[in-house]
């Protein structure tokens, strides 16, 4: 059942990719409020679910007799809250004022696309009624476009796509959050955690084929041009050096923080910390999957990642974002660890190609899951 829901999922995202590209393209106004549209009800999807958590946080009698759960009714709560407070910030991030507003959180736009999907909202019009998904009755033609090799290329407000990335980057963030307290916290997410086959496989398809239609694949960008856009360029000796200096280097920082935190907190809650990265370690229990885990994470969570959503929201907010999404280490060392590995991948990104990223993603990946198998 969850498969089929992922998959859906991946469905759901891709249409939307692709229709806020041809809204970018075309410079078509419809397509761009069915994006709005079909995000406003993925929103309320989700306030929904919080509002179900909250009504079972309250009425434990509901949980244990309509819906057969024993879910505890604290940590229903708390999710549900959560989950309720995602639904109507994703929403407001549908406004165009909102992302004005904004816009200097993340790096001003240096590249021009292809199309501005809303037009900026004169000064002498605010507080006037104008609608906030306003759009110009005449659209502009869209710039010549200049690739250039450099990675950062920034947040445009008005852009469908951005917008796009952006709802969807927050909703990930904050389902993850809140899925995390409403099963339980960590010693829930450790009953549930494992990797399989087939999720190696779901995970890859929405971590590749996703961004690289949200990059312009079959709409806006060639190819070379999507290769070019998500950082696979300049693959040379001296990028993958750097990639395997920062694996090493990220390994050194891994051993640094465990010491340290390990003579901060008492043994048991330190057990109770790893125990959930533990189940994830304990289920890759063959070479084959090893490998398999290594590759489909490195490269699918850098094109995702520094790749795709790097060159919008800049370095510092795609390293959060990768942190959270490592949802089994929350509240424990690993997220420090995770967040610093996190801003030495972006900086291979920013400082050589992808490649360099990949490499070190890999290698930091792979060692460590060859030990949990052989000596874990």
């Amino acid at each position: 059942m969850d498969a089929i829901l992922n998959l859906i999922l991946i469905g759901v995202l891709l249409a939307l990719a692709f229709a806020a590209n041809l809204a970018l393209r075309e410079r078509e106004r419809n397509l761009h409020y069915l994006v709005v549209i079909a995000l406003a009800l993925l929103n309320a999807i989700v306030a929904a679910l919080g509002l179900l958590y909250v009504v079972i946080g309250i009425t434990p009698d509901l949980a244990e007799g309509m819906l057969k759960t024993d879910i505890d009714r604290g940590y229903a709560l708390v999710g549900g809250v959560l989950f309720l407070i995602t639904g109507i910030l994703s929403s407001l991030l549908l406004l165009d004022r909102v992302r004005v507003a904004i816009a200097g959180w993340f790096p001003r736009l240096r590249q021009p696309e292809q199309f501005i999907a809303t037009k900026p909202i004169p000064s002498s019009l605010e507080g006037q009624g104008s609608s906030p998904f306003e759009m110009p009755s005449t659209l502009p033609e869209p710039p010549s476009r200049v690739v250039y090799r450099g990675e950062l290329r920034g947040f445009d407000p008005h852009n469908t796509v951005h917008m796009l990335a952006m709802v969807i980057s927050f909703l990930f963030i904050g389902t993850q959050i809140a899925g995390f307290a409403a099963g339980g916290g960590l010693s829930g997410y450790a009953e549930d955690a494992g990797v399989s086959w087939g999720s190696l496989g779901i995970q890859f398809i929405l971590m590749t084929l996703v961004p690289i239609v949200g990059v312009g694949l079959l709409t806006r960008r060639s190819l070379g041009e999507i290769l070019e856009r998500l950082g696979f360029h300049r693959l040379t000796v001296e990028s993958i050096g750097a990639g395997v200096a920062v694996a090493v280097g990220a390994f050194v920082w891994l051993f640094a923080v465990a010491i340290v935190w390990s003579q901060l907190v008492p043994p048991d809650v330190l057990e109770e910390q790893t125990e959930a990265s533990e189940a994830i370690s304990d289920s890759i229990n063959t070479i084959w999957l090893v490998l398999a885990v290594a590759i489909t994470s490195s490269v699918g969570e850098e094109i995702a990642f520094r790749g795709a959503l790097q060159p919008i929201f800049g370095f510092w907010w795609t390293a959060i974002i990768f942190t959270f999404a490592h949802i089994q280490y929350t509240l424990t060392p690993a997220t420090v660890i995770i967040f610093g590995v996190a801003i030495a991948l972006g900086w291979l990104r920013r400082r050589y190609n992808l490649y360099a990223a990949i490499t070190a993603h890999f290698l930091y990946n792979f060692v460590q899951l060859v030990l949990a198998l052989f000596f874990g």
